[in-house]
């Protein structure tokens, strides 16, 4: 799906949309298969945790996990659409949650003895709380009012107990909103109903961090602009790529420009960071054979 760039006249792709009817399928297995699993283990992390602050860091690493399971429902279900990969993540989240706190309900029932730790999981108690919503509701009220654990000295319950499970959620979310990757959005081909193959040209430009002149280039067919440009290596800290999306039926391609860059921390050691700094600009088959002629062959020193 073609539409206008902002910085110029030249068509960018834009996601259709759409996604395939298995993501539905995909989304069940993962619901019923990977989150329990991924769940029991973050609760007996949690659990156990001898410093409970360590579970500020374990939330995040399983937020982070979540965001990952979103890959293979937007790859094998074809998703092209961001607003729907973020929905599939709240999803995930959803049910996360939901049998995250079955988990801890199955923990908290079988406790036996003084120590908190003296507890077993029970399936049949697991599943029970996951059949039964409402009843997870309720001892999860009852959980806050008498409190489970103590920071500082006081108890967390009440007000103080729902705040904590409030925060320990949103980080679950972020962590995994922040990880994704925006998978949905990469090129995909509605005549070949298949994803966009990437091609890495090897020769690369000297960094630039603002590509108009270049897609303006591609407006006017400019091939001259491209083989003008400045050329590096990649063996460079920093530099400009230039990468093709194509497809094997479709005559259709797209070009994204991606940067790669030296960054300082606040301790002052330096990193480099690899981004996509364009649209993914719509090339005429003419135009891309001239640009992979430009840059092939081997790196320049």
């Amino acid at each position: 799906m073609l539409t206008k760039s902002i910085s110029s006249s030249w068509p960018v792709y834009v996601p259709s949309g759409k996604f395939s009817g298995i993501t539905y399928f995909i989304l069940a297995i993962s619901a019923v298969l990977v989150l329990p699993a991924l769940s029991i283990i973050y609760s007996f992390i949690t659990w156990y945790s001898p410093i409970i602050y360590l579970n500020l860091i374990v939330a995040i690493f399983t937020g982070v996990a979540l965001g990952a399971c979103i890959y293979p429902i937007v790859k094998y279900g074809k998703v092209r659409s961001y607003q729907h990969e973020i929905l599939f993540i709240a999803v995930l989240w959803f049910f996360f949650l939901w049998s995250g706190w079955a988990v801890h309900l199955t923990l908290v029932t079988n406790i036996t003895g003084e120590s908190a730790t003296g507890t077993s999981f029970t399936l049949s108690t697991y599943l029970f709380y996951i059949s039964h919503p409402i009843t997870l509701f309720q001892d999860i009220k009852i959980l806050a009012s008498v409190g489970l654990y103590e920071v500082f000295g006081a108890p967390v319950k009440g007000f103080v107990a729902y705040f904590v499970w409030f925060l320990e959620a949103a980080i679950l979310f972020v962590a995994a909103f922040i990880f994704n990757k925006k998978w949905s959005v990469m090129p995909f081909s509605e005549v070949d109903n298949a994803w966009g193959v990437k091609q890495k040209l090897n020769k690369k430009l000297s960094l630039h961090r603002g590509i108009d002149k270049f897609a303006e280039a591609l407006h006017n067919q400019e091939v001259q602009v491209f083989e003008q440009a400045p050329k590096t290596s990649g063996h460079n800290m920093e530099y400009t790529e230039l990468v093709f999306f194509i497809f094997p039926k479709d005559d259709a391609s797209y070009l994204a420009f991606y940067n790669m860059v030296v960054e300082t921390d606040e301790k002052g050691k330096k990193k480099q960071k690899y981004f996509r700094n364009s649209d993914f600009y719509y090339v005429t088959p003419e135009m891309r054979t001239k640009l992979q002629e430009v840059f092939s062959g081997e790196e320049d020193k």
